[in-house]
């Protein structure tokens, strides 16, 4: 109403808008008179295969409900399989198509949740191996100790037996220069034969 009295440009001005937007304005008056206030009109295009992203928004949703992670490309390649079922013709389903789907239809790519479905498991179950915030606990020296011993257990004889005459170490030989007397004079000595 400001511009059809004073003119696009004093419009522009007075509400510190661009020119060429008063301009549109006025050409979409009719439809913008029609239109719900709330309603955020002519933004953006329609989507021209409506039923095809209905369609491919109903696979995303099912794939993230099943804790998959879902990226552009298998949207596209997903796309792309259903427009050919539904013999929809000149359908690329590029990149640009993708983000436009996906802010129509207000998805993101995000990681795959399953820290909080750990979560939920973790309070649920009991098994308090994790901490709140889903970091392993640390396990306790005698848990480590347990782990070594039966490391040590799995080993045949056989194979250490092999393994300390390979390398020169023979448990039946007497030990020289030691004895298990205590009345030794000197401790720190040790009686060293050179072969």
């Amino acid at each position: 109403e400001y511009a059809t009295g004073n003119g696009n440009r004093a419009a522009a001005n007075h509400f510190n808008v661009n020119e060429s937007m008063v301009r549109k304005w006025r050409k979409q008056e009719s439809e913008l008179r029609q239109v719900r206030k709330t309603k955020l009109s002519f933004r953006g295009n329609k989507a021209r295969w409506p039923e095809l992203e209905d369609r491919v928004e109903q696979w995303v949703v099912e794939q993230r409900t099943t804790g998959r992670g879902v990226s552009t490309v298998t949207i596209r390649q997903k796309a792309k399989a259903i427009a050919a079922e539904m013999d929809i013709e000149h359908f690329q389903g590029g990149p640009s198509w993708c983000f436009r789907f996906m802010r129509r239809r207000h998805l993101s790519i995000r990681a795959r949740t399953t820290r909080k479905s750990r979560t939920e498991r973790w309070m649920m179950e009991g098994k308090h191996s994790f901490t709140k915030t889903m970091r392993q606990w640390r396990a306790s020296y005698a848990t480590i100790c347990g782990w070594i011993v039966d490391a040590w257990a799995m080993i045949p004889s056989s194979c250490i037996v092999r393994t300390f005459t390979k390398a020169g170490i023979n448990a039946d030989a007497e030990p020289v220069g030691e004895s298990d007397s205590d009345d030794e004079e000197e401790f720190g000595m040790l009686d060293i034969e050179i072969v």
